[in-house]
């Protein structure tokens, strides 16, 4: 059994005129012709410049998560207007938006930088489905933090009505 591969390289054009770099290979026995695309930031329409900014992106998101699990004391500061149970119970909200915002900045940079679509699409599409998940459970946090807000005001609200 002989097995041989060839390597050559082709420019292609195509009808919207941007041209791909495709390699071709050959394989002996049995002959199969397989085109394969590299990936090339310029054939998917990714100017070499978006690679830092998706990495600055990612670190922004994760950074902010940082802040809100181990800085933001903005929802404690709230205890004498709505009572300290419910400040407690913000304060949580708050921590656990900031733990899936870092996660989520984790997650970014797993899908624009390290993760290639064409070696290994499970994974690339495992990522984005859980930057998705993330991001919806980031909107019921932020949700259920609304709804606290909306009881205080309802709260507050309710001896000046009477």
């Amino acid at each position: 059994m002989i097995r041989i591969a060839s390597c050559c390289r082709l420019r292609l054009r195509r009808s919207d005129d941007r041209s791909a770099d495709l390699r071709l290979l050959h394989i002996s026995p049995p002959f199969r012709i397989e085109l394969l695309r590299e990936r090339r930031a310029d054939s998917w329409g990714i100017i070499p410049l978006m690679q830092p900014l998706t990495a600055a992106f990612s670190l922004l998101v994760a950074a902010s998560g940082w802040y809100y699990m181990f800085y933001s004391r903005a929802a404690t500061h709230l205890a004498h207007v709505e009572g300290e149970k419910t400040a407690r119970t913000r304060h949580r909200l708050r921590q656990a938006n900031g733990a899936v915002m870092f996660l989520m900045g984790i997650l970014f940079y797993a899908g624009f930088n390290a993760i290639d679509y064409t070696s290994s699409p499970s994974a690339f599409i495992a990522v984005w489905f859980g930057v998705f998940m993330l991001l919806s459970a980031i909107v019921v946090l932020a949700l259920l933090d609304l709804r606290l807000t909306f009881k205080m005001r309802r709260r507050r609200r309710a001896p000046r009505d009477q």
